[in-house]
């Protein structure tokens, strides 16, 4: 079962989808017969660089997330200048920013910024959930985060214990706008 899929704007019939326990998985053709594993564990969002096709990222489960530089042949571990202690959700979001592809938002209880393409994290926020409430499966997560394609200093991150904030700065700023709704 897929989570997502993404479709390589460079080359449409390249195909890509993260799976519920059956990793990352693509499509170089378009076929239903030549899906290729490329990156382990249960495989979720997937983003391929539009700027450059050999730049792909992919997520696993609770913010494993990792690049390839060579079209996928090989990941790398891009998650220098996260947090150790921070909350990752089990489907931990991320996007790249859609006009300027060396920028990615990474959401975990906080929301990060990389501007190296995951080389490189900063956190822009402070925790923007009401906390963790203890046990086994962190809760108090960002689950979305979402740029405005017109300009991307305007984001939009929700956490899975119903807040819901907005950044006109890039991130920095976040503004608490679910206790209006």
């Amino acid at each position: 079962q897929f989570y997502t899929c993404e479709i390589d704007d460079t080359s449409p019939d390249e195909i890509y989808g993260g799976a519920q326990d059956n990793s990352t998985m693509r499509t170089l053709t378009g076929n239903l017969d030549d899906w290729e594993i490329i990156n382990g564990g249960d495989g979720f969002t997937c983003i391929v660089d539009p700027t450059d096709n050999n730049i792909i990222y992919a997520i696993s489960q609770y913010g494993n997330l990792r690049r390839s530089t060579n079209g996928g042949q090989f990941f790398s571990s891009i998650t220098n200048g996260i947090d150790d202690d921070a909350r990752k959700n089990w489907n931990t979001p991320y996007v790249l920013d859609p006009n300027d592809p060396l920028t990615l938002y990474y959401g975990v209880n906080r929301l990060y910024k990389s501007e190296t393409r995951g080389q490189q994290w900063t956190a822009v926020s402070g925790d923007l959930s009401n906390g963790s409430i203890g046990g086994n499966i962190p809760f108090g997560t960002i689950t979305s985060i979402g740029l405005s394609t017109v300009n991307t200093n305007i984001i939009w991150a929700g956490t899975d214990d119903g807040n819901v904030w907005v950044s006109t700065s890039g991130g920095t700023g976040m503004e608490l706008i679910s206790e209006d709704l």
